[in-house]
């Protein structure tokens, strides 16, 4: 009797296991490399999770440490997440990074467009 408990909570928790692997890769499949309008609640679209896919944002001229501090710290990992900002999201980060027209003056959705291509 203990031997078929032991077997029947061993056959849940492999269920449980390959269900949440299986949802989990579902998700990953799902997202396009940080950036995800249709599931994110961040104003900008950003998914925050991921980290683990972050691009050196330096290497867009304009951006240094500190200005790549600030875009991490609110989600902005990626050049795609970058090449993909509309009107308004250039607008809401001028204003949080203090520097008003300087994504435009600079490029920076061009640059992250150019550095995609080269990536991939």
């Amino acid at each position: 009797m203990l031997i078929d408990t032991i077997y029947i909570v061993i056959a849940i928790l492999s269920i449980v296991v390959i269900v949440s692997l299986f949802l989990k890769f579902k998700s990953v499949e799902e997202e396009d490399n940080c950036y995800v309008v249709e599931k994110s609640t961040h104003p900008l679209h950003i998914n925050s999770g991921c980290m683990e896919l972050k691009d050196n944002l330096q290497l867009i001229r304009g951006i240094g440490k500190v200005l790549e501090k600030v875009l991490n710290d609110n989600g902005i990992y990626c050049f795609k997440q970058i090449a993909n900002w509309t009107k308004e999201d250039v607008m809401r980060i001028d204003k949080l990074i203090a520097f008003p027209g300087r994504i435009a003056r600079e490029q920076w959705i061009e640059q992250a467009k150019i550095l995609i291509s080269k990536k991939y």
